[in-house]
């Protein structure tokens, strides 16, 4: 929220000067972001205090993606402040990508086994019951070891010709 003059009002309609002041913020405490090499010169309105201030409090994402909060409080001038960054950020880890595929294709491969565990039972149970016809069919069988369908391997063949002589 900005103030506005003549009477240093809030100014409900300004935007806030937070994201104005992350880079300075940045790097006034960590020695890093986009401002790193001319922090001095550009953040020169600013003055970092090593105790808590009232003021406008800020929290916005800095350049490698961390939550930083900090505090300004507007001294005499437009765009003098004293800020006040808080020691610690907070960095959201990223999903662990090892662990998603991981999961992923062992799910896969059990899901693989656990069919192929189901096909093979319902094969047995098939098979099992298809022996069990044959076995009742075999029982009920009329021929008494005898095989209708063999055929002797020794035959006689009568040649009239051969006989005549």
């Amino acid at each position: 929220m900005g103030y506005q003059p003549p009477l240093c009002e809030d100014c409900p309609g300004c935007s806030s000067p937070c994201p104005r002041h992350i880079s300075c913020a940045e790097c006034l405490k960590f020695g890093s972001g986009p401002l790193e090499k001319n922090c001095s010169t550009v953040c020169a309105p600013l003055k970092l205090v090593t105790s808590a201030v009232l003021g406008k409090s800020c929290r916005e994402r800095d350049s490698q993606g961390c939550w930083m909060t900090f505090t300004l409080r507007q001294r005499d001038g437009k765009d003098s402040h004293d800020i006040h960054v808080e020691d610690a950020r907070e960095c959201v880890e990223g999903p662990n990508i090892a662990a998603i595929v991981g999961g992923t294709v062992a799910g896969i491969v059990l899901i693989g086994i656990l069919l192929l565990v189901i096909w093979k039972a319902l094969t047995h149970l098939s098979d099992l019951r298809e022996y069990r016809r044959f076995e009742k069919e075999r029982s009920k069988s009329q021929w008494n070891n005898d095989n209708p369908l063999f055929k002797s391997a020794t035959t006689t063949v009568m040649n009239p010709k051969f006989a005549d002589s």
